[in-house]
């Protein structure tokens, strides 16, 4: 393992000023082996100093070398990082005018025992060694030793002359090997490996997510989450790979972890666990610098906060909770910015935890427009229920002339969910809904404001998966089936204004498929169109509720859905021809009694229906 060495190599060769023996207008360099660098002292001030390591005494082969230029002092200090000094490297030191070299000895510095007043290692046998312990200009001492035939050598700083030496346990020592024109190698403690890494993991009771640290690196673990400790069936248990540091993370999201919650934690090798520990964060008031939370009753609370860039600030303060389960952390002495970020943990006994946030508040809902076009329709909805709420419709953009059409309603829960609120405004034979008008809605001193927009739907494919529309070109449509939140797709537009979604491997678009296009503004309102797949039935369903609502004549209904039933008969055989002759018998009855006994509005839509699915089959 490296080490930084710059420190001791300036104090004790500069400072200490007991090194080397030759005149201090020569130059002279460190070897240090230990931290791999090289400190160059004395040469010219300003200089362009190379140092240059080979693989053993000259000629040889160069390993790696580096220019610097000296300081007013003439020094510079070369760190070659992971590239290591071994003995017998030669390393050649130069400024043009003074060239300097030295073969690197064996040396190590073994142990500092300033209890036993001892400095000592290894070095090759017979070699004088010197060992300094330095702690200021007034405070510190050298000793000469020579290494035994097994090349120990002990420097006593008890025998240090004339009364001994008293060894600072902070003080700086370092041990060189000095060539004959004060050249050196070095050698510093080589500090112990640390211990292995110890694994934890995180359990984050707020948001159930778990995230394990320290594991070995790309392996599978097993992450389980139990209801307790009694329980044979997780209800939540992963197996990601750790990372190449050995993290990793996963989210239990489906069921919200408790206090008791049991996690365990396998990589094959090390078995973690954690029951989860009650803890919440409650409040975060960063005017006041305060965090204050609950958990078990006088339970030790760590609570972590980090300011973000600019800032870049970060503490810990430890707090204990109140006979009531309260903790509060106040930060006196640390400001909190409203970004920063901040956790609380509750450790077990062998450093797994239980984490807690503070969820932010969800956004206040802001009532949004949704304009149908095709239907003559306008829905507000989340406005608050019971209110009236101002229906203005804007077709110049003139505040000079009155708007060109005005009217009020009630909002009302929706049919669909009675916690949901609407207020519906139906257009039909009053405003021909379209391209050029403004949709304003205004409660009180909310004004909600939406253009429409120029989206149409073209077709709906069901053998190509496919739905085809108009917009305004360059700009965006989103789409989804009457089917479930997984049916999203976008459509570009293009530079013509048409844009096709393709739901091929999303949705299976069959005959009697429905969903909606829609383009939403920056603030949530939106013009919606809906798509469909004309099927037989459809027509079927459309024939009774016209008959229902008196567009159609009673005595027709048999005749009409019989053709209808026919055609959907040979589909289901696959006999396409006759399921066309079918419907062309349809469309020809319903022109027949357009005006009579089938009001025109209804023929329209019928007919228009019957051709769709005409269309398909021609298609298929």
């Amino acid at each position: 393992m490296r080490k930084q060495c710059l420190p001791i190599l300036v104090i004790l060769s500069l400072l200490l000023g007991i090194f080397p023996a030759q005149a201090q207008s020569s130059p002279y360099f460190e070897a240090n082996v230990t931290g791999n660098s090289i400190q160059a002292n004395e040469f010219m001030p300003g200089s362009v100093v190379t140092v240059k390591v080979y693989k053993g005494e000259l000629p040889s082969t160069e390993r790696f070398s580096d220019k610097l230029t000296t300081d007013e002092d003439g020094s510079a200090w070369f760190d070659f990082g992971e590239k290591e000094l071994y003995p017998l490297n030669y390393v050649e030191v130069t400024d043009g005018p003074n060239t300097k070299g030295l073969i690197i000895q064996p040396l190590t510095l073994d142990l500092f025992d300033p209890e036993g007043e001892i400095i000592a290692g290894t070095a090759s046998p017979g070699a004088l060694v010197r060992a300094d312990v330095w702690v200021d200009e007034s405070d510190n001492a050298s000793l000469e030793v020579t290494t035994d035939a097994d090349g120990n050598w002990v420097a006593d700083f008890s025998t240090f002359e004339p009364d001994g030496y008293d060894v600072n346990p902070d003080a700086l020592y370092a041990a060189f090997i000095i060539d004959g024109d004060g050249d050196a190698t070095m050698a510093e403690l080589t500090p112990p490996p640390p211990p292995p890494p110890v694994p934890w993991l995180e359990a984050n009771i707020t948001t159930s997510w778990i995230e394990v640290f320290e594991f070995s690196p790309y392996t599978e673990v097993t992450i389980s989450v139990y209801d307790s400790p009694g329980a044979e069936t997780p209800f939540c248990e992963e197996t990601p790979v750790t990372d190449e540091y050995g993290f990793a993370h996963i989210e239990c999201w489906e069921t919200p972890f408790t206090p008791g919650n049991l996690v365990v934690m396998t990589d094959g090798v090390v078995i973690k666990d954690l029951m989860l520990a009650p803890l919440s964060i409650e409040l975060f008031d960063h005017e006041n610098d305060v965090i204050a939370g609950t958990a078990e009753p006088e339970a030790f609370v760590l609570v972590n906060v980090y300011n973000p860039p600019p800032e870049d600030t970060f503490t810990s303060l430890d707090v204990m909770a109140d006979l009531d389960g309260n903790w509060i952390a106040e930060f006196t002495d640390f400001p909190i910015y409203p970004d920063a970020w901040y956790m609380a943990y509750v450790f077990d006994d062998d450093g797994d935890a239980t984490t807690a946030e503070l969820l932010p508040l969800p956004p206040p809902e802001i009532p949004f427009i949704l304009a149908w076009p095709a239907w003559n329709w306008v829905d507000g909805l989340g406005f608050p229920l019971g209110a009236e709420v101002l229906l203005i419709i804007d077709d110049d953009h003139d505040p000079s002339n009155p708007p060109f059409y005005t009217t009020t309603g009630l909002v009302e829960p929706t049919p669909w969910n009675p916690d949901e609120t609407v207020v519906g405004f139906d257009l039909g034979g009053i405003v021909d809904l379209q391209l050029g008008h403004t949709v304003v809605l205004i409660y009180e001193d909310l004004v909600k404001v939406h253009d429409v927009t120029s989206l149409e739907i073209i077709s709906a494919d069901p053998f190509g998966d496919l739905v085809i529309g108009n917009a305004e070109p360059f700009s965006g449509v989103d789409l989804w089936a009457h089917g479930g939140p997984e049916t999203d797709v976008f459509a570009e537009v293009n530079n013509e204004g048409l844009w096709v979604a393709d739901f091929a491997g999303v949705y299976d678009i069959v005959p009697g498929s429905a969903g909606i296009a829609a383009q939403f503004d920056d603030d949530g309102d939106a013009t919606f169109v809906e798509w469909f797949v004309v099927s037989p039935g459809w027509i079927m369903d459309l024939i009774q509720a016209m008959v229902d609502n008196e567009d159609i004549a009673p005595e027709l209904q048999n005749s009409l859905t019989a053709k209808i039933a026919s055609a959907m008969s040979s589909l289901d055989k696959g006999k396409f021809n006759p399921a066309i002759r079918k419907l062309h018998a349809f469309i020809h009855e319903v022109e027949a009694q357009r005006g009579k006994k089938i009001d025109d509005v209804a023929a329209d839509v019928l007919i228009g229906h019957a051709l769709d699915l005409l269309a398909q089959l021609e298609g298929a």
